[in-house]
């Protein structure tokens, strides 16, 4: 009597599968989106390419945890890899044990796994801690392309943050220029550093030490040939430092206490001159046009701010220049530090919806130059339509 459905199970929890990153500020972030390039002249190549995909991202996967797993260095500690059903990890197109990450070639399924799998799997996440730092890497698969996101939580309050000196000295030296009450007198020679090494050179440490140091994941990624889904594919760079009261305070007690829910809030002038010299100081130097996007977001609780137009004409073709953002919010009450304003799971779904938006406003452009050529080719037949009508009358 009142059974459930058969497409129970997957209409109501399939919904919620995809649940949102735990972020917890401060962090770092670094979002990678790559093309899945297909055929066009195998129409069969659309599910071809999807399923060659799958495979290359569980090959990466299965092939960093390995390295992970293995590293003799001792910089690396608590791995953990999902989605897990009791004793098995599935990834895109594989099932592995969730201890020793070997793929089981004929693994007993319950009839939840198979539901899952049969219904694709959208993401599989790899988390671990290096040199004290908690990296969580997020393997997401779309229709028309895929990406790597990774995020670098910052947990430490107090020195030291890590084990990297290089990063501790630049926290120290955030702090330093964020708590200043004129933060217009640091020198730019101190803001280009901090931000090149937030931007930029953190994640070459990163890359350095894990992704490049273990050969078998670098074999994969440098691969040449046209099935490499990883070669001159990526057309999506975003870089960000996730910020919050941690950090610095920004009081606005009018807003925070007030009992007008419509009561706007003012805290975000003052972030705006503390951060904004961060995003891209040099173009502001050498007197360059400069245009910053600056908004509240969360109802009010957080502020994202973008640097626009990144791709200066000039810059050699072979030279990514990634969108840098920053995004503060008051995850705990500046008056009250024991109350939550803004939790894990909230600021963790922003920033995957900022990723996820800013891929896709790239990725509707894809065919641009496609159909501007279509656009040329209509004008010109329309044209030739005008003067057979002409010629009619």
């Amino acid at each position: 009597m009142l059974n459930p459905a058969a497409d129970y199970h997957e209409l109501n929890a399939g919904a919620q599968r995809d649940e949102p990153k735990s972020l917890n500020a401060p962090a770092l972030t670094w979002h990678v989106a790559f093309w899945i390039r297909k055929n066009p002249n195998d129409p069969d190549d659309a599910t071809n390419s999807r399923e060659r995909v799958k495979k290359q991202l569980d090959t990466f996967i299965l092939r960093l945890c390995d390295s992970l797993m293995h590293d003799s260095r001792n910089i690396i500690d608590d791995i953990t890899v999902s989605q897990c059903i009791n004793t098995n990890v599935l990834l895109f197109s594989s099932v592995v044990d969730r201890t020793s990450f070997t793929v089981l070639q004929q693994p007993h399924l319950t009839w939840r796994e198979r539901e899952i799998i049969n219904s694709g799997i959208s993401y599989v996440s790899i988390a671990f801690t290096w040199r004290k730092i908690r990296i969580s890497m997020r393997v997401e698969l779309h229709t028309e392309y895929f990406s790597i996101t990774t995020f670098a939580e910052l947990t430490r309050a107090k020195q030291p943050y890590s084990e990297l000196a290089a990063l501790d000295s630049k926290i120290d030296q955030l702090l330093v220029y964020a708590r200043n009450n004129d933060p217009y007198s640091a020198d730019d020679s101190t803001l280009i550093a901090l931000r090149r090494y937030f931007f930029y050179d953190f994640w070459k440490s990163y890359r350095d030490e894990l992704i490049s140091f273990y050969t078998n994941v670098v074999e994969l990624l440098n691969e040449q040939n046209e099935n490499n889904i990883f070669n001159e594919s990526v057309f999506g760079d975003f870089r960000g430092m996730i910020l919050s009261e941690k950090t610095v305070k920004f009081r606005d007690y009018d807003f925070f206490f007030s009992e007008n829910s419509q009561r706007a809030p003012s805290w975000g002038v003052e972030a705006k001159k503390r951060f904004e010299r961060l995003l891209d100081i040099r173009r502001q130097r050498r007197g360059h046009p400069y245009e910053c996007a600056v908004n509240y977001v969360l109802d009010g609780y957080g502020l994202y701010m973008s640097a626009l137009g990144p791709q200066v004409p000039e810059m050699n073709v072979e030279r990514r220049i990634p969108v840098e953002y920053i995004v503060y919010a008051h995850q705990r009450d500046p008056f009250d530090h024991n109350k939550t304003i803004v939790n894990q799971l909230q600021l963790g779904r922003l920033v995957t919806q900022i990723h996820l938006l800013g891929t896709l406003r790239l990725a509707a452009l894809k065919d641009i130059i496609a159909l501007h050529e279509v656009g040329r080719d209509i004008g010109a037949l329309a044209g030739l339509i005008q003067t057979a009508r002409q010629a009619h009358s």
